[in-house]
């Protein structure tokens, strides 16, 4: 048995992924409004009017002739007049409100912040501590001592003693603070 296996295998395999990611937002609001107002008015007015004129005639007519002729005439008019009105009013009202609003909303948002922020804090602090102390001490001590001392079964004590003391003192003090702040914010 004899087998030769050859076996080559070469893959190449190149991916490139390019994505682009572009956002713009456009809004389209429809709105349809209808609106239907029906409105019915129905109005019944009666009106009746009555008019009632009574008219009253009373005619006596005597006539006397020569062969006695009495004529007695009688006459009486009445009149009624009755008006009856019957009006009948129907109003109806039909309103058709159609409204179509369209609203097209685009959004393209480019925001572009450029935020440089340049702080530049100096800061020189100069500190000039001139310290003068000038101590002078005068000190003069003058001492003078006399004794006298006679043994004469009689004992005589002088002692003079003088002293004088001087102090100076001078003292000098001399601060300089120099305090330099600069402080430049740019945003």
């Amino acid at each position: 048995l004899s087998l030769d296996l050859s076996l080559n295998l070469s893959l190449n395999l190149d991916l490139k992924l390019n994505l682009s990611l572009s956002l713009n937002l456009n809004l389209n609001l429809s709105l349809n409004l209808n609106l239907n107002l029906s409105l019915n008015l129905n109005l019944n007015l009666s009106l009746n009017l009555s008019l009632n004129i009574g008219l009253s005639l009373n005619l006596n007519l005597n006539l006397i002739l020569n062969h006695n002729l009495n004529f007695n005439l009688n006459l009486s008019l009445s009149l009624n007049l009755g008006l009856i009105l019957n009006l009948n009013l129907n109003f109806n009202l039909n309103l058709n409100f159609n409204l179509n609003l369209n609203l097209n909303f685009n959004l393209n948002l480019n925001l572009n912040l450029n935020l440089n922020l340049n702080l530049n804090l100096n800061l020189n602090l100069n500190l000039n501590l001139n310290l003068n102390l000038n101590l002078n001490i005068n000190l003069n001590l003058n001492l003078n001592l006399n004794l006298n001392l006679n043994l004469n079964h009689n004992l005589n004590l002088n002692l003079n003693l003088n002293l004088n003391l001087n102090l100076n003192l001078n003292l000098n003090l001399n601060l300089n603070l120099n305090l330099n702040l600069n402080l430049n914010l740019i945003l």
